[in-house]
């Protein structure tokens, strides 16, 4: 159900045909990232977040699973791995700073603008256009999605899905500030990682 509702995301919100996609990047990525941080790989952590800030600051989003590990996970290394984490996340803002001000345009900002008002807008008139397809239903139906999956495996949650699904739910939320909502191929880490 789950792969099923991805694959309608991919397909449903691209806006025209020849966009690149990037996204599909941005997922092989967290999936390589689980593998690593279930295997306590940190050379390869390292490396994938490196290779991968040159193509979306998402990356950094792999030091924030380190972490929600961390905490969760009985471990005598807590306090290392949290550092470790954190070094990650800098990493990938940092990398992402300079290879944005080396390829940026005249005058161009180095920053993403907050979006929350304009989605929130957004929302609004969606909900107003109920009858006719917009973007709020493959999200609807995904969040539906995740929400059935989580509550039917919350019984047999072990303290490494729950640092992923917090990892998601930390993760929605600059998400949701930084980008339009109308892509919902975006939230696409915070859907694997639930």
């Amino acid at each position: 159900m789950i792969l099923g509702v991805l694959s309608v995301w991919f397909v449903a919100s691209y806006n025209i045909p020849c966009e690149v996609p990037t996204d599909f990047l941005d997922v092989i990525v967290i999936v390589l990232a689980i593998v690593f941080v279930r295997r306590r790989r940190r050379v390869a952590l390292l490396i994938l977040v490196a290779i991968a800030t040159l193509s979306r600051e998402s990356s950094a989003y792999v030091g924030v699973l380190v972490m929600w590990t961390a905490v969760l996970e009985p471990n005598p290394q807590r306090t290392t791995d949290l550092a470790f984490g954190a070094a990650l996340v800098a990493l990938a803002v940092i990398e992402m700073m300079v290879v944005r001000t080396m390829n940026r345009l005249p005058g161009a900002a180095l920053h993403n603008h907050l979006m929350i008002g304009q989605n929130v807008r957004t929302v609004g008139g969606a909900i107003l256009r109920l009858g006719t397809p917009t973007f709020l239903q493959p999200l609807a139906a995904g969040g539906g999605a995740l929400i059935a999956w989580l509550r039917l495996r919350a019984p047999y949650l072990t303290a490494r899905d729950k640092a992923l699904t917090l990892t998601a739910l930390t993760i929605m939320v600059p998400t949701w500030l930084v980008t339009s909502v109308q892509e919902i191929r975006v939230y696409l880490p915070s859907v694997l990682l639930g």
